[in-house]
């Protein structure tokens, strides 16, 4: 049952700390550095249009999980 509450508080913290960025990226913006111009050689699996290890399929990207109110809103942001 310990295991249980953990998986529960992790999940929580989580979802609140998703709310929290994304009530930052509300107020200051949507910019991502390093964007595609930063050279691969340097930055490559970092830039905004490198494939990610992601629940939401290969296909993602920083950039396509950058705004996720497609897939879900929040009811207040700070």
């Amino acid at each position: 049952m310990r295991d249980q509450a953990a998986v529960t508080v992790f999940f929580l913290n989580h979802c609140n700390e998703d709310r929290i960025w994304e009530g930052w990226m509300n107020r200051y913006g949507r910019v991502y550095a390093p964007d595609m111009s930063f050279p691969a050689s340097i930055y490559e699996g970092e830039r905004i249009d490198d494939p990610i290890v992601s629940p939401l399929g290969s296909g993602a990207t920083p950039r396509t999980v950058m705004d996720i109110s497609a897939a879900y809103t929040y009811d207040v942001l700070p």
